[in-house]
């Protein structure tokens, strides 16, 4: 194996999986179409092969083992120096999947946790957010959090979670004033 090679698949270990899903559950995407190289005569001098994804059972995970696959077959199909194409890396082929037509539609496929048509911030985000706000009593993140969420999609669970929060935090902030004037008496 070259030691490009090697290098490369000790950079590209630390890219986190990413999970497509998929309406079908055998979707087949190109990320990249057969091709050819004819010289200046018209006859074939090089073939690369396409890259698919698929789909299967409604998901498809990018790894970078994957990647690496990938380019180590894309280095045997490239024996010719010149006739390369350059070597994939992960940010790219994540933007290549995402810049797909059927990409972000509801008949099409989307990434994990960004369904189409879902509020952003999900409500679980915002939640978790509210908690270690109100762990902290952070009131003016909560207050932000608040504001935010009036200007943009104003579900009342999000709404009602955060007042609930700064209720608390309220609360525990008269609970220690009482006890010390309890004691003083």
């Amino acid at each position: 194996m070259p030691t490009a090679t090697k290098a490369r698949e000790a950079e590209a270990a630390t890219n986190e999986p990413v999970t497509f899903i998929a309406r079908g559950t055998n979707l087949l995407l190109t990320l990249e179409a057969p091709d050819t190289v004819k010289n200046h005569v018209g006859q074939v001098v090089k073939t690369f092969s396409a890259r698919y994804l698929q789909f299967k059972g409604g998901s498809f995970l990018l790894t970078d083992d994957l990647i690496t696959k990938w380019n180590v077959n894309r280095e045997k199909e490239d024996r010719d120096e010149a006739h390369q194409r350059p070597m994939l890396d992960f940010e790219t082929v994540v933007d290549e999947i995402k810049s797909n037509p059927s990409f972000d539609k509801k008949q099409g496929f989307w990434q994990v946790e960004h369904q189409p048509g879902a509020l952003e911030p999900s409500i679980e985000v915002l939640a978790e957010r509210i908690v270690t706000a109100s762990a902290t009593q952070n009131v003016a993140e909560i207050k932000r959090l608040i504001e935010t969420e009036r200007e943009t999609h104003g579900r009342p669970k999000v709404l009602d979670m955060a007042n609930a929060a700064l209720a608390a935090i309220a609360a525990s902030d008269d609970e220690p004033a009482e006890e010390s004037a309890d004691e003083d008496v």
